[in-house]
């Protein structure tokens, strides 16, 4: 900020300078005194004419060359010259001393203007402030939250009133998704979107932000933002991505591998590839298991029996890749052993898994043996299966296995100690 001001007042004494310098080099450095009567030695010169004529005329009158009227008549047209002479000269003084001044009071006025009108203190015409904020957000550093805030609602509050200032909405809409504010985010997306109904990437950064501050579930108004993106850019990535998590988290694994492919097909970068042909296999992984598995007889028969369920992992849990995840069921009122367990890895999630009778750890003590489960998802922190309080869990509701059960969703997001 203190960069700008100084490169400011430099830019008004440079201004100020084309104004007074020609100024002060055409009329010398009585430009500059306003005390000083620029017509003060051109009076004294019609004195002293005056005085040597009245002098000539008075000798010539002496000498008798003269008579007397035609004396008095001379003098009296000599006074009147005289007169007329320096009421001339003291107006063009009078002119010449405003025309002095008028271009030091500009010199001073014009910035003193500029500032009134262009910056929050005064009328707010311009982007003064609007540019400080700006560079305020993009010097910022990112681990610094409190000034990132404290940036972003100052603009916010700047962009009250100027609803058309596009590059400052974007700047805030973008400021809000990196900050996980994404219901601000939203609605400054959205009114970018008012203004700009055809635009593609507008209506995607829009979808993006309503997906997330629908904490990534497909709600009725963000598969509408979705939609009516795809509408707009078929081949938009991220949207076709949103499709294929929303379709892969209510268990249509076939619609999941069909979005991922059309993402896949729209030439993303090579990393970005890579997760989603890694997200690919996956899907088909579940789908050839899905195929393997015994068809039931009739349903809620005990042979046979399998559930399948979609974990997930918060953003807020951070842990290596590498850390195993237990995925079982067991009994409600029952003994405490699993009736079917499944262990992966932090890196495979999210990954639908199936449980069924081949993951039973005891005879006897399977799935068919019980007909009132709990699915846990558990992050063992430790490697091992026994529970600690550090550990991250999340439960299911009780699960009626002689009705037909669609896919158990699981998010884990809250330690054991938290539950």
């Amino acid at each position: 900020m203190t960069t700008f001001w100084i490169l400011a007042l430099g830019l008004c004494l440079l201004a100020a300078a084309f104004i007074i310098l020609p100024a002060y080099l055409s009329h010398g450095p009585a430009y500059l005194s306003q005390g000083e009567d620029p017509g003060s030695e051109r009076l004294d010169l019609n004195v002293t004419i005056y005085e040597e004529r009245l002098d000539e005329y008075q000798e010539l009158f002496d000498q008798g060359d003269m008579i007397q009227e035609e004396f008095d008549q001379l003098v009296t047209e000599l006074k009147k010259n005289l007169l007329s002479e320096t009421a001339s000269q003291s107006e063009q003084a009078e002119v010449a001393l405003g025309f002095n001044r008028l271009p030091l009071l500009l010199a001073v006025l014009v910035p003193l203007f500029a500032v009134l009108a262009y910056s929050d203190l005064g009328l707010s015409w311009g982007s003064i402030d609007d540019l400080l904020v700006s560079q305020a957000l993009r010097g910022n550093d990112p681990e610094d939250v409190e000034n990132m805030y404290a940036s972003v609602e100052k603009l916010a509050e700047l962009l009250e009133n100027q609803p058309d200032n596009v590059e400052g909405w974007f700047l805030l809409a973008q400021s809000y998704l990196n900050l996980q504010e994404y219901e601000k985010s939203a609605v400054a997306f959205k009114h970018l979107v008012g203004k700009y109904p055809r635009d593609g990437s507008l209506a995607s950064y829009y979808a993006e932000a309503v997906f997330m501050a629908d904490d990534r579930e497909m709600t009725e108004r963000s598969e509408q933002a979705v939609d009516r993106t795809l509408a707009l850019n078929p081949n938009d990535i991220t949207m076709l991505e949103i499709k294929a998590m929303a379709a892969f988290q209510t268990g249509d694994l076939q619609g999941s591998l069909k979005y991922f492919g059309r993402a896949l097909s729209a030439g993303p970068e090579e990393e970005r590839a890579k997760m989603i042909r890694g997200a690919m296999a996956r899907i088909e992984a579940g789908l050839q298991a899905q195929d393997r598995a015994p068809d039931l007889t009739e349903e809620g028969s005990s042979q046979g029996r399998q559930i399948q369920v979609l974990v997930e992992v918060a953003d807020t849990v951070d842990v290596e890749p590498e850390t195993a995840v237990f995925v079982f069921a067991r009994a409600v009122g029952g003994p405490p052993v699993p009736l079917a367990v499944d262990r992966l890895l932090r890196g495979s999630l999210p990954k639908l898994v199936t449980l069924d009778e081949s993951k039973a750890l005891m005879a006897g003590k399977g799935l068919s043996d019980f007909d009132q489960v709990q699915i846990v998802a558990r992050i063992s922190l430790s490697g091992v299966a026994e529970i600690s309080e550090d550990d991250y869990q999340a439960l299911s509701q009780t699960i009626d296995l002689t009705q037909g059960n669609a896919v158990v969703k699981l998010k884990i997001e809250k330690r054991v100690k938290d539950h």
